[in-house]
């Protein structure tokens, strides 16, 4: 089962404006394996050649103007370590929340 975190955006135009830099920045993370429209795929170095292992250990959404969805399966430390890069860097251009399914803040 899956855990799915919303990263919410205070500037609700910010999204939209930098849609395009969001995905190369996505792209970018040593972790990303594909993308698909609005929906990239991380994969962690851990184990990738393990039977039944996943395609991905991280899908993120883009499909709301104002909200990213995060649904991880699994946290490898490769993947922990990319997502904390990721949101660093968002953090560095805007103001963001980042919230469970309950809408409960998290310490990302």
């Amino acid at each position: 089962m899956a855990a799915e975190f919303y990263v919410s955006f205070r500037d609700t135009g910010w999204l939209p404006r930098h849609a395009e830099g969001l995905s190369a920045q996505i792209r970018m993370l040593p972790t990303f394996s594909k993308t698909d429209g609005s929906e990239y795929w991380l994969q962690g170095f851990e184990d990738r050649a393990a039977n039944g292992r996943w395609t991905y250990d991280v899908r993120i959404f883009l499909q709301d103007s104002n909200q990213i969805l995060l649904e991880l399966s699994s946290r490898p430390p490769s993947i922990q370590a990319d997502l904390l890069r990721f949101l660093s860097w968002l953090r560095s251009r805007t103001e963001v929340s980042v919230t469970d399914e309950d809408g409960e803040p998290i310490g990302w």
